[in-house]
């Protein structure tokens, strides 16, 4: 039986992918260069912007019982009674995971009202960007001291980001991809889809090298501990979702449009692997890297947890 704690984070960032994701790709790819004029456009775009309201929705509520479940493990009591003594209020307003969730919840709730105002694509953009980044200063990366700790973060947060923009797309390729049309609008938006995977793959691959270089004591750790077993699932699968990406790009996108049913079962078996990923991604959070040190005070049960969610004293 799956934990439901490695069950509602990976919940939780599979909304946040798809939400981030939904906005990016109206952003980059939909609209880019200026607003589309093929017919039935505006059909998309709504679309789009009720699957983004939907995947924020369930992320703030899966933010929260998040929250709730940590708390709990803190408190060493039921969430039922945490939440009748009123003692996971202290878990929100004072530790680093309880501030992050209130400020992503602004993030979330911000977007959602900026959905329905035409011309805030850049501003969703950027809050979008905020949003996706805001978890890694309460994983293993924002429990890391000094410069290498700093570095770890912020690499942390591009891989974050750019997982956001590449599998959090894909629903928006499926859909232009699923609906027909001109031939020469959906070439454009595969190539420049295929431009922004190429990016966030890039992105990807250098971020999670610095990260495991911070997480792993030697290669070995990816066969004899259990992070580096489950991170080794992550590395698979990732790199038959590129496999699966380079098909796309090199033999499928050259010969549309009579390709595009084949590109369209193609990401969506990419999207399939993105979501099991996401769900080793809610296990990763759970267990201690073997490289992994705390400075100063000892890690306490918010660690085991699975969230790193310190103190501020913890972090002066």
């Amino acid at each position: 039986m799956i934990d439901p704690l490695v069950l509602l984070r990976a919940v939780h960032f599979a909304a946040t992918v798809v939400a981030v994701g939904s906005i990016v790709f109206q952003a980059l790819v939909l609209d880019a260069g200026g607003r589309t004029a093929e017919a039935g456009i505006g059909i998309l775009r709504r679309r789009l912007k009720a699957m983004t309201g939907i995947a924020l929705g369930v992320a703030l509520l899966s933010g929260f019982g998040w929250l709730a479940l940590l708390g709990a493990a803190i408190l060493d009591q039921p969430v039922a009674a945490a939440l009748r003594s009123g003692d996971l209020w202290t878990v929100l307003t004072g530790t680093r995971f309880g501030l992050v969730t209130m400020v992503r919840a602004g993030l979330a709730l911000a977007l959602i009202g900026l959905l329905v105002w035409p011309g805030t694509l850049p501003l969703q953009l950027a809050a979008a960007a905020a949003f996706a980044a805001l978890p890694a200063l309460t994983g293993h990366a924002g429990a890391s001291p000094g410069l290498a700790g700093r570095v770890h973060m912020a690499s942390d947060m591009i891989h974050l980001v750019s997982a956001c923009a590449w599998v959090g797309a894909l629903p928006g390729l499926i859909l232009v991809l699923g609906r027909g049309g001109d031939a020469a609008f959906i070439g454009t938006v595969v190539r420049r889809f295929s431009l922004l995977g190429i990016v966030s793959v890039a992105a990807l691959t250098a971020s999670g090298v610095i990260n495991s270089w911070q997480l792993l004591s030697g290669p070995g750790d990816l066969i004899a501990t259990p992070y580096g077993q489950a991170l080794s699932v992550k590395i698979a699968l990732f790199l038959i979702m590129v496999a699966i990406a380079a098909i796309n790009r090199f033999r499928l996108t050259p010969r549309l449009p009579a390709t595009a049913g084949a590109l369209r079962r193609n990401s969506m078996a990419e999207a399939a692997l993105g979501l099991a990923v996401l769900l080793v991604v809610g296990f990763l959070g759970t267990l201690p890297p073997a490289a992994h040190r705390h400075p100063d005070t000892a890690e306490t049960a918010y660690g085991t947890a699975g969230a790193h969610s310190h103190s501020d004293a913890d972090h002066r």
